[in-house]
C-alpha cells in the first residue's frame, strides 16, 4: 500500500484549488455582476492586442527575411513595442532609443485599428514575457526538428 503524503511534510509545496470565479467574487450580486463585466472587458482586450501584435511580429520577421535582412534577436522589448504599435496613445512615458525606433518600424509596417489599453500594462508586461517564453521554446524544438523554408532555392531554417 502507497501511504500519501501529507501537505505539511513539504512546506515548499503549494496546493491549487479550482473554483469557479463566482466563488471569489464579492456575495452582493449587483457588484459581482459588475466585476464580472470589467474582468470580461480587460480579458477580450488583452486578448485582441495580445493577437495583433504576434501577427506584427510574424509580418515584422517575414518582411525582414523577404528583403535578406538581418532578423533582431526578439525580446521582451520588441514585443512590448509590437504591443504598444497597435494601442491607442496614451499619457504615460513615451519610448525612447531603440524602443522608439522599433515602435515607429512597427507603426509604419501595418495600420491595425488601435485598441484601448487602458490599465492593461502590468497584464500585457505578463503576456509579452508569456510570449517570449513561446518562442523560445517554438525555436528550441525547431532545432531539434528544424523546419525547412524555401526562397530562391536556398534553405534557411525559419524561425517564427
Amino acid at each position: 500500500m502507497v501511504k500519501k503524503k501529507k501537505l505539511h511534510d513539504n512546506p515548499d509545496k503549494y496546493r491549487c484549488f479550482k473554483v469557479p470565479i463566482t466563488a471569489i467574487l464579492h456575495k452582493d450580486k449587483n457588484i459581482a455582476e459588475r466585476n464580472m463585466m470589467i474582468l470580461q472587458d480587460a480579458i477580450s482586450r488583452a486578448n485582441k492586442i495580445t493577437s495583433k501584435s504576434y501577427l506584427l511580429l510574424r509580418l515584422w520577421v517575414l518582411q525582414k527575411y523577404h528583403n535578406d535582412i538581418v532578423i533582431p534577436e526578439i525580446t521582451t522589448d520588441t514585443i512590448s513595442m509590437a504591443m504598444k504599435s497597435v494601442l491607442k496613445p496614451s499619457s504615460g512615458p513615451k519610448p525612447k532609443g531603440n524602443n522608439q525606433l522599433l515602435l515607429q518600424e512597427f507603426q509604419s509596417l501595418y495600420d491595425f485599428s488601435l485598441e484601448d489599453g487602458k490599465n492593461l500594462s502590468s497584464i500585457l508586461d505578463y503576456y509579452a514575457t508569456t510570449m517570449l517564453t513561446i518562442l523560445i521554446s517554438r525555436q528550441f524544438t525547431r532545432k531539434k526538428l528544424p523546419i525547412k523554408y524555401s526562397k530562391n532555392n536556398s534553405s534557411k531554417n525559419f524561425v517564427l
